[in-house]
């Protein structure tokens, strides 16, 4: 049952709903995909909307207030515009507007949470405009240092505003800080995790987005010298398994990759070799496969012949991804000792077996 389904038997049953409309003008050439805030296109729960005639509908569940996006797509995995909005209980009106425009979706919604969220965007936009003007004109300015500097100032607007309005709309900025793949070091020192603890934890430690900004922090671990993230997951047969119990006090490589990535497979191959010459040494390799179903994840292991164990992650079901800091990623390897503690990130098959060839 498609997921925009189960929300619509799920109203009828009695779950308060958020009821979501709108209208695609210029053209309906396009797909809308409805997903939770982290999800994208590849991982996690998202569905497609039918657009009508112009226009497209759909229920949401509401078990708490959570940001959900509607993202427009006018071809494969290349999203052209995306209209962000809280999931509270009531309607929201988005309007996708001409790609000639170049104007960003129209949100329309009378509760506070989208009220401030509104408030909040035009807010930052607006200091983010007043931030690009302290920077070159030129077209090139996002392939040099300027770029750098410009986005450490807009990562510093949303996290001041998240610093002054400790709300369910500032956590939301906080949360996008923790995804933002190149957040800038002044904010990963320890400026996020006082900010949470301060003004969100005590409020907030319940809520989706706050178990996710602790994750998180917890994954701030997750470094050389640092301790690996436990979980379970199930096996291609669906039985259940526990990495820790697994890894059993063997130095192992964790490797976390997904069909659909080609560079994560190409990786894994690599490290076969390495494997099968180690081991019988105290060396193993436990995998875990980021999947929408379990179809791509089984055609994956019966061409590339991994010898280890492989897990398979449906949907984020587990949160593997997000404990790891890699909510927007496909994978990464972490080489841990019998003690647990990391060795190496995302080494070459190479290092990896120079590390045994030493210590083993």
């Amino acid at each position: 049952m498609s997921l925009v389904f189960a929300f619509v038997g799920a109203a009828r049953g009695g779950q308060r709903v958020c009821h979501v409309e709108g209208k695609v003008e210029g053209t309906e050439a396009c797909v809308l995909l409805v997903m939770p805030d982290g999800a994208t296109d590849r991982t996690g729960q998202s569905d497609t909307v039918a657009v009508i005639g112009g226009r497209f509908s759909c229920d949401l569940p509401v078990v708490e207030p959570a940001v959900w996006w509607v993202r427009q797509y006018h071809r494969p995995g290349v999203c052209t515009n995306a209209a962000c909005f809280f999931a509270a209980g009531d309607t929201v009106r988005i309007t996708f507007h001409p790609a000639l425009a170049n104007r960003e979706p129209t949100v329309c919604s009378t509760s506070p949470l989208n009220v401030e969220l509104t408030r909040a965007d035009s807010v930052i936009t607006a200091a983010r405009i007043e931030a690009r003007k302290l920077y070159s004109d030129s077209a090139d300015i996002f392939r040099s240092d300027e770029y750098f500097r410009y986005n450490r100032e807009c990562q510093e607007i949303e996290f001041r505003y998240a610093e002054s309005n400790p709300s369910l709309v500032g956590l939301y900025y906080l949360v996008g800080l923790t995804r933002d793949v190149e957040l800038d070091s002044t904010l990963t020192n320890g400026r996020i995790e006082t900010l949470y603890n301060a003004k969100y934890a005590a409020r907030f430690a319940g809520s989706a987005m706050g178990r996710s900004v602790r994750r998180w922090i917890d994954s701030r671990g997750l470094r050389v010298g640092g301790h690996y993230i436990d979980f379970s997951a199930a096996d291609k047969d669906g039985r259940r398994h526990t990495l820790s119990e697994e890894i059993g006090g063997r130095y192992a490589l964790i490797d976390l990759w997904a069909s659909w990535c080609g560079p994560c497979r190409q990786t894994s191959v690599s490290m076969i070799p390495v494997y099968e010459k180690y081991k019988d040494r105290g060396f193993t390799i436990v995998g875990v496969a980021r999947e929408r179903g379990r179809e791509s994840f089984l055609k994956a292991l019966e061409r590339d012949g991994y010898p280890w164990l492989n897990l398979v992650e449906i949907d984020d079901e587990n949160g593997i991804w997000e404990r790891y800091g890699k909510t927007y990623s496909a994978g990464g390897t972490y080489l841990v000792g019998p003690d647990g503690t990391i060795l190496a990130i995302d080494p070459t098959a190479e290092e990896v077996e120079g590390i045994l060839k030493e210590r083993l």
